[in-house]
């Protein structure tokens, strides 16, 4: 991809026209002219910079004079973040700060994801546990094992969730019910 300045800003270009008309002059095979010749005409490459997606991002496409490229800056993301609350009727703001990033949230949502993965994991047996339930028939050990690992499982994760202390460290959080 390339890039160029315009009186509006910059202009991404996803494709190099294949024939371009400046001040009344037609270029034809544009798009086949080489990075050499293209910068010529103010057309540029962009870089993306490496940068971590969870505690970072990118801001707006700028000019880097000194590489002669397109990039984007790296901010890092402010995980302390506060706004301040509005009253939804009388559109008034109330004064109390809250968190932009709110980590009890957080813990709350991957706490439901390990638990639906675990109902969905359990759930092919269900019947069994059902039936045992009703009707007194026994559930293959088997069964009960894998049963049993997934539930001890979700509650050592949910403990492990319990002890995030930080929202990055939310996000970074992964686990694996099996």
């Amino acid at each position: 991809m390339k890039a160029i300045k315009t009186d509006s800003g910059i202009s991404i270009q996803k494709r190099i026209p294949k024939n371009l008309t400046i001040d009344g002059t037609t270029i034809c095979n544009f798009n086949t002219l080489s990075d050499e010749e293209l910068k010529a005409y103010g057309y540029y490459d962009i870089v993306t910079p490496s940068y971590d997606s969870i505690s970072q991002h990118l801001g707006q496409i700028e000019w880097d004079e000194e590489n002669e490229v397109f990039t984007y800056p790296v901010a890092d993301i402010d995980f302390n973040a506060t706004y301040e609350a509005m009253d939804e009727e009388t559109m008034e703001l109330t004064g109390e700060v809250l968190p932009v990033y709110d980590l009890a949230i957080k813990k709350s949502s991957l706490v439901l994801q390990a638990k639906s993965q675990a109902n969905s994991l359990l759930s092919s047996t269900d019947w069994m546990v059902i039936r045992k339930a009703e009707r007194g028939i026994e559930i293959p050990a088997e069964t009960l094992e894998a049963r049993n690992t997934i539930i001890t499982r979700v509650d050592e994760i949910e403990a492990e969730i319990d002890q995030l202390s930080s929202y990055e460290d939310a996000l970074r959080y992964t686990f694996n019910i099996i």
